[in-house]
């Protein structure tokens, strides 16, 4: 049965919200996926009305390297906090205090919530451990090789690109370039259905 790319992505969205009503940040969420760029997820909540408008633009005092990380990934640091429901100036005080020099339950939940999210980071602000003590994503393994199938619909008036192996994903379009166009959209949007679909699996058990 043919869905269309569009229903698809509508359930995409359903499902980031799903995943993080369910507890994921917007990081381990972005991660699982094997985003760099965090915008798109943290988009779809401030849509969706999971996370609050954020104030007026601040600037933070943190340490250079969690400025750099935040740069990289197009997410900052307010989003972050808002994201966690974190008192701006509550988590930047924390940070820049470290596990070390505060006992405050909110400061901890701080620092909590930043080794969730960026763990190896936080083992080095606060010189932490070893090596051993970092973790690390598992190398991506190479996706399955399909094969594709183009051919010309008389009754739509357009190419339409297949994968027979995945008979459900079709890409249409007026000529080769845009029908595989639309096929690579469908098929990436059912790629990350799949791995939320997973995250949130795994994280029921």
């Amino acid at each position: 049965m043919e869905v269309e790319t569009d229903q698809l992505e509508r359930y995409e969205r359903d499902l980031y919200v799903k995943a993080f009503r369910e507890g994921h940040s917007v990081l381990a969420i972005g991660r699982s996926m094997g985003f760099s760029n965090m915008k798109r997820i943290y988009s779809v909540l401030r849509a969706a009305g999971e996370v609050a408008k954020l104030p007026k633009r601040q600037r933070f005092s943190l340490p250079p390297a969690l400025t750099a990380t935040f740069v990289l990934m197009r997410f900052s640091f307010a989003q972050w906090c808002n994201s966690w429901e974190f008192e701006l100036v509550t988590a930047e005080t924390a940070i820049n205090l470290g596990p070390w020099e505060t006992k405050d339950p909110a400061h901890l939940e701080v620092l909590n919530a930043l080794k969730h999210d960026f763990h190896n980071l936080y083992m080095d602000l606060y010189d932490i451990g070893n090596l051993l003590d970092r973790k690390y994503r598992p190398d991506r393994k190479p996706g399955p090789k399909n094969g594709l199938i183009m051919e010309w619909s008389d009754e739509e008036d357009c190419y339409h690109a297949t994968i027979p192996e995945l008979p459900e994903i079709v890409g249409k379009g007026t000529d080769w370039d845009g029908a595989l166009k639309d096929l690579k959209r469908a098929y990436n949007v059912r790629r990350r259905i799949y791995l939320l679909e997973k995250l949130i699996k795994d994280g029921e058990q």
